[in-house]
Parts: structure tokens; sequence; C-alpha cells
């Protein structure tokens, strides 16, 4: 909030502020040298927060500042809301009765004219309307995030799956292949020494009948 336009204050102008949660420093307002003696009112409540909240527990919403800024002008001191709160009835008597001298000031020229903050609230609106939109996709990119995590999740157990089925025909391919080669091996080896054995066997019954030829 800037303070330093205070001296040029020409119409009765209060200023709230709350201690525990201030919208200003105290300290940045101008001397009262430097604001027209009773222009300026100034009145810090000890709770309230940015006063948001009336007497520390009812809500303040923006939407329904005009109606209270009315109120507060007005002085009707103790008129309480539907919801049980009075909206300037915490103020000092001080300053309801400071108030008062602000009902021929209070038009739409001092406080921005209708159609203005018509515009604002519909654009608050709209930027309440697009904020929940925007969490809804941003929720159903979630949703959409985690299903396909999950869709991954199962791609990448299947290839696991298709690799140890790999890696498993493999094994037992390079195993086969060994009991092949040794078979042929095997074969290979008693094939030779049963040829080996008959050609033996043929030479000692070529090398008799020529012994019994020759003693004849």
């Amino acid at each position: 909030i800037c303070v330093g336009w205070l001296s040029q204050v020409k119409v009765p102008l209060f200023m709230l502020n709350a201690k525990d949660d201030p919208f200003f420093d105290p300290a940045a307002l101008p001397s009262k040298d430097d604001v027209r003696e009773g222009t300026v009112r100034l009145v810090e409540t000890r709770y309230g927060g940015h006063c948001g909240y009336i007497k520390d527990i009812f809500s303040l919403s923006l939407t329904s500042l005009p109606s209270v800024i009315a109120r507060l002008v007005s002085g009707r001191k103790g008129k309480t809301e539907p919801g049980g709160n009075a909206p300037n009835g915490w103020l000092p008597d001080e300053m309801t009765r400071f108030l008062v001298h602000l009902d021929d000031a209070y038009d739409n020229r001092e406080f921005g004219r209708m159609e203005q903050i018509s515009t604002v609230f519909e654009a608050e609106e709209e930027l309440r309307e697009r904020y929940g939109e925007l969490e809804e996709e941003a929720r159903q990119l979630k949703r959409e995030g985690e299903r396909l995590e999950k869709i991954n999740e199962g791609l990448m157990a299947e290839r696991r799956r298709q690799e140890e089925r790999a890696s498993a025909k493999q094994a037992l391919m390079t195993r086969l292949e060994a009991i092949y080669s040794e078979a042929e091996a095997r074969a290979s080896r008693e094939i030779n020494t049963a040829l080996n054995s008959f050609l033996s066997n043929d030479n000692q019954r070529l090398l008799t009948s020529e012994d019994g030829n020759a003693v004849q």
C-alpha cells in the first residue's frame, strides 16, 4: 500500500491495520504535519491478519468488500450480518463517529465505478473458474501419467520375460550343441574302433591263409 499520497487527501479517510499480519508498517506513515488534521484516522487492531477476518473468526472475502465498506461508511454500529457478525461493531466509538462523516463522500466516484467493480469481480470469478479447470486438467494429466506408468511397467516386465526366455533358449541351444558334438565325437570314435578292429581281423585271416598255402 502506498502511503506517500496521504498528504493529498481531501476527504475523510480511514485506514485499517492488524498487528498480527499488517498491511503496512505504521512507521511508514507520514507525520501529522504531512496529513491534514482530522482527515486521516488509523485503526490498528490486535488481530485480524490483513483485515481478512472480522472478530478473528469471520472470513471477509473480496466479493463482500463493497457491502462492508458501505456499512462502515454509514456508521451503523452493531448491525449484524446473517452470519451473526457485526461488520463495524468492533470498531472504536471514535472511529464509528468518524465514519459517519463519510456518508456524503461515499459514491461510485470515490470507491470505484460499479461497472469497474463488477468487471473486477467477473475477472476474479473467471480466474477462479480457470484455476479450477487447470486443477482438473492437472488431475487428469496425473491420472494419465499414472496409467502410462503402469503400461510402461507392464511392457518392461514383458520385455524382461522375453529376455529371460531368449536367454534360456540360448542356453538350451548351447547345451544341445555340446551334446550333439559329444555324441558325434563318440560315434566317430566307435566307428573308427570298429573299423580298425575289422581291418585287423581281416588282415589276420589273410596272413593265416597265406601261411597255410605256403606249407602245402
